[in-house]
This record gives C-alpha cells, structure tokens and sequence, in this order.
C-alpha cells in the first residue's frame, strides 16, 4: 500500500523523489526517526538489485523485511 501511494507516476518503479517519503512513512509507522535523504539513497542503492537505480515491489519488500528482522 505504501509503495502504491509513491509510486506518483504509476511506473511500477520508486525513483530517487518517490523513495524519500516511503521510507520516511515505513520508518514513522514503526516509530522511528526518519533517515536523512543521503541514507535513504543508500538504502536504494543497497536494495536496488538490478542496478536500474529505481525500487520496484520485490526490491521495497526486500527493505521492508530488512527493516521488520531490525526492528
């Protein structure tokens, strides 16, 4: 749902504007502070497997079930 409501341009990708705020919501919905804009673009390029330099669906669970073994 939170990579469905980013996703402003219905590309089925998270680019580097549309990641921002997801990660700043999945990190408020768990009560953490957010991270900085630098660590949110690491934590894309950590997770963009593919090297498009977009997030798709696979890639957000994958940072989603990262975050879900950290918490």
């Amino acid at each position: 749902m939170v990579f469905e409501k980013h996703d402003c341009n219905r590309s089925g990708y998270l680019d580097v504007r549309e990641i921002y705020p997801a990660i700043c919501e999945i990190y408020h919905l768990n009560g953490m502070f957010p991270p900085s804009y630098q660590q949110c673009l690491i934590i894309m390029e950590q997770f963009d497997s593919d090297g498009n330099g977009l997030i798709d669906k696979q890639e957000f669970r994958n940072i989603l079930k990262t975050m879900s073994n950290i918490i």
